[in-house]
Order: C-alpha cells, then sequence, then structure tokens
C-alpha cells in the first residue's frame, strides 16, 4: 500500500490537477443530465397517471351525486380499492425506474472517478465490484430506502384521494371544484416523486466516488464537500463547501434536492499540507456566497 500511494504522489506530481478536476466535472455533468432526464420522465409519467385517476374520480362523484348514495350502493369502498391499485401500479414504476437509473448513475459515475484518478496516479483503482453496488444498493437514503419513501407517499396520497373525494361527495361540489381538489393533491404526491428521483440520482453519484475512495483507503484520507454556490443553495450546504470529511463519514444527502457533491482526497495532497490552500480558497468562495445570498438563502 505504501508503495501505491509513493507512486501516486509521483506521477500526480507531473500530472494537470486540471485535467483532474475536468475529468470529475464531466463524470458530475453527465449525472445532471440524468438527473433532469429522470426527473423530467417521472413528472411525465406521473401527470398521464393521475388524468386518468382525476377523470375517473370526477366521474364517480358526478354518477352518484351524494355519499350516503355511493356508500349505500357500496360503490364507495369498491371505488378506494380501485384507487389503491392504480397508486400501487403508479408507485411500482416510479421504484423501478428511480433504482434502475440510479445503479446505472452509480456504475458510470464509479468508472469514471476511478479512470480519472487511475490516469492521474497511474496506478489501477478497480472496477465496480459485486460487493460495491450492494453495498450502494443497501445504503437508505435520508434514513429511508427508495421503495420505503415511495410507498409512504403514495400511502399518504391515498389518504389524501379517499378525503377529497367524500368531502365533494358529503358537500356536493360542481365537477370542477372536486377535479381541482384532487388533481392538486395528485400534483403534491408529483413534487414529491421528482423531489425523492432528484436525490437518488445524485446520492448515486457521490455514493460512488465515496466508495471507490472506501476500497482504496491507501490512496484516499477525505472526501472534499463541493456546494453548487448560487441563489437556490441553502444555510446548510453553503458553510460545508470545502470541508474535507473522513472517507465513510461524508453527511451527503444534506437534504432532499441537495445539490452538492463530494470527491476523494488524494492521502498525499493532505499529508503534504497541499490542501491547506484550496481549503482557503473554498472558504473564501463560501464567505463570497454569503456577503451576496446569505440573508435571503
Amino acid at each position: 500500500m505504501a508503495k501505491r500511494v509513493a507512486i501516486a504522489a509521483d506521477n500526480a506530481e507531473d500530472y494537470s490537477l486540471g485535467l483532474l478536476k475536468g475529468n470529475l466535472a464531466d463524470a458530475w455533468s453527465d449525472t445532471d443530465k440524468t438527473e433532469k432526464k429522470v426527473a423530467k420522465y417521472i413528472a411525465e409519467q406521473h401527470n398521464k397517471a393521475s388524468k386518468k385517476i382525476v377523470n375517473q374520480s370526477v366521474g364517480f362523484i358526478e354518477r352518484y351525486g351524494t355519499y350516503e348514495d355511493a356508500k349505500a350502493k357500496g360503490r364507495l369502498n369498491e371505488y378506494f380499492a380501485t384507487i389503491d391499485n392504480e397508486l400501487k401500479i403508479m408507485s411500482k414504476a416510479q421504484i423501478d425506474y428511480i433504482d434502475k437509473e440510479a445503479v446505472q448513475v452509480f456504475k458510470r459515475s464509479y468508472v469514471a472517478t476511478s479512470d480519472a484518478y487511475g490516469e492521474a496516479f497511474g496506478v489501477s483503482l478497480g472496477k465496480v465490484s459485486k460487493n460495491a453496488l450492494k453495498a450502494f444498493e443497501t445504503m437508505p437514503v435520508l434514513g429511508a430506502s427508495t421503495k420505503a419513501e415511495t410507498i409512504n407517499q403514495y400511502s399518504q396520497l391515498a389518504g389524501r384521494l379517499r378525503r377529497d373525494i367524500t368531502q365533494s361527495l358529503l358537500l356536493g361540489e360542481s365537477s370542477f371544484v372536486s377535479g381541482r381538489k384532487i388533481s392538486n393533491s395528485l400534483k403534491i404526491n408529483r413534487n414529491h416523486a421528482v423531489t425523492l428521483a432528484r436525490t437518488n440520482i445524485v446520492t448515486a453519484h457521490n455514493r460512488s466516488t465515496e466508495i471507490l475512495a472506501e476500497k482504496n483507503k491507501d490512496l484516499f484520507s477525505g472526501m472534499r464537500w463541493i456546494t453548487q454556490l448560487d441563489e437556490r443553495t441553502c444555510q446548510i450546504c453553503a458553510p460545508r463547501h470545502g470541508r474535507i470529511y473522513p472517507v465513510g463519514q461524508t453527511p451527503y444527502p444534506a437534504h432532499f434536492n441537495c445539490r452538492c457533491a463530494v470527491n476523494p482526497v488524494p492521502t498525499y495532497r493532505i499529508r503534504r499540507g497541499l490542501e491547506v490552500e484550496s481549503t482557503k480558497q473554498y472558504k473564501a468562495e463560501a464567505r463570497k456566497w454569503d456577503n451576496k445570498y446569505g440573508e435571503t438563502a
């Protein structure tokens, strides 16, 4: 291991760190494109399924008119069961799609990061192993798996739709009012679904870089937090910009819709004090952001 560190340090001295950063930026750009693609797909599919549910629900309300009629004829619980089935189909499709795309992002990011540092160091960092993939797939995102979080979201949606339909029948609301109410509940869930998709894709990228660092602990001693500093940055992430965390202890994502990235920090750079100046520059960038956006973030 000591030999690998020495080789990596010697080779990296002659290697353009700017090129390394460029390669890492390309990997992040690929993840960013995938995140946007996945979010768009989830929103489109949700809108399509939602339109069907709204039309069916409004038609049901118009058909029975009152809560008493719908309940007396045994149709209310029957229709609720129909909605539950539609939501199960929606949730399963969402889970499968997000998981599939997240795994692909993890693999691509792992390989891209491994190749970037491998080229810089002149050593092999290894390919995506089954253990690395398993470690990624078993890690929760903000305390819950994609499946558990999605099932919880759709369970809450089912409750809201039951309430909306029941209220519309009890109050004798018009088709317009009841349709808008049901549509709004579905939009809330769509927004949650898109947020979950975005968070999972970005987390897949960051987990690939950290698991790579864990598999090569002789070469990496930390993970550098990189915050996207702009008008959308929050007060949680801005102060973390440039901070170096121990490998395996990086607290990402900081929240849902977190856009921050984490990159491995080479051991030789920490030992030689080469990251001190970089840390100062990152802190200066964070202070500049705080002066511009701090009060409004």
